[in-house]
């Protein structure tokens, strides 16, 4: 069920993912996104919801009601120097074990590996906007042979901080918005 691998190596080969059916609906109302990625990223969505919001808030902006007697408090996922500077594997390595020293609790007894892989790459989406997002995409429509040089495999993208992988490039960072994105 996780789409995520077949649709980068599909869009880094120059070629249209094809899944059948039209755009579906997520489950939080806002029909954002397509229908590529919604099964991972509306379940990671909807891990969201169920087991970080509250400490998070709904959006991500460290500011739900169980996170404010915490110290220190809740990360803000849309801290952009923070944003650039996690790789997906910290995000899912800090979703597995916690953090020791602060409120943020292991979740691998409570959920499943890929359940936290959908979790992580939704958070990991959180702080990017839907503009640098679809800037991203655009890019790689165009310049297909710099984004296979900025990310050369799947591994560069999961353990690789956006940081890192674009050099602090602007046009580097819309790419890998839209890539964490989808």
């Amino acid at each position: 069920h996780n789409l995520f691998p077949l649709v980068f190596e599909a869009l880094l080969d120059g070629r249209t993912p094809r899944i059948n059916g039209d755009d579906y609906p997520t489950p939080d109302g806002t029909n954002v996104g397509d229908y590529l990625h919604v099964a991972d990223l509306a379940r990671g969505r909807a891990l969201y919801d169920a087991s970080c919001a509250s400490c998070h808030g709904a959006t991500g902006l460290g500011d739900g009601a169980a996170g404010k007697s915490l110290d220190p408090p809740p990360r803000n996922f849309h801290e952009r120097d923070r944003l650039l500077a996690l790789s997906p594997f910290a995000l899912f390595s800090t979703i597995t074990y916690g953090l020791d020293g602060t409120g943020m609790q292991a979740f691998a007894q409570q959920l499943d590996e890929a359940s936290r892989w959908d979790l992580t790459y939704y958070v990991g989406a959180l702080g990017f906007g839907q503009d640098e997002i679809a800037r991203g995409k655009a890019l790689l429509d165009t310049q297909r042979d710099a984004a296979i040089a900025r990310v050369p495999n799947l591994a560069a993208l999961t353990d690789r901080s956006v940081a890192e992988l674009s050099g602090g490039d602007a046009d580097g960072e819309a790419l890998l918005a839209f890539l964490r994105a989808h």
